[in-house]
């Protein structure tokens, strides 16, 4: 499903559908983290309950104030030790479809919010 065609900011994602997400001229098919800094990809699919901070250390959080997390999966949430690792932080988490995910991650991104999208495909 295409989002909009207006003038988005450079990492707005385009398009999603139930395996991928589209940035520019790329679609990504696996774990993909994107802020308005940067992009990261990891080469693996996993599941919500899998994701870890070893999955985001690479991640630059100067800025961040919430992390999106969306997914294809049936009522789940990330694990505690992560949970509680961004809250030590004072960075939310919201966990929810990828589709509402895109969405909202738009949203905030446009906005100029401190937003980092985790998006759990394949």
């Amino acid at each position: 499903m295409d989002i909009q065609k207006e003038r988005l900011p450079p990492h707005a994602i385009l398009s999603y559908s139930k395996n991928a997400i589209q940035i520019q001229d790329q679609p990504y098919q696996t774990l993909t983290v994107v802020s308005a800094k940067a992009i990261s990809v990891l080469d693996e699919v996993i599941s919500i309950q899998e994701l870890t901070l070893l999955h985001l250390q690479s991640i630059d959080l100067e800025g961040i104030d919430v992390m999106i997390i969306g997914h294809q999966e049936t009522f789940s949430d990330v694990v505690f030790e992560l949970r509680q690792w961004f809250s030590e932080r004072q960075i939310g988490i919201e966990v929810m479809p990828l589709g509402a995910a895109c969405r909202t991650f738009n949203i905030l991104l446009s906005e100029g919010r401190g937003v980092l999208g985790v998006f759990l495909l394949g």
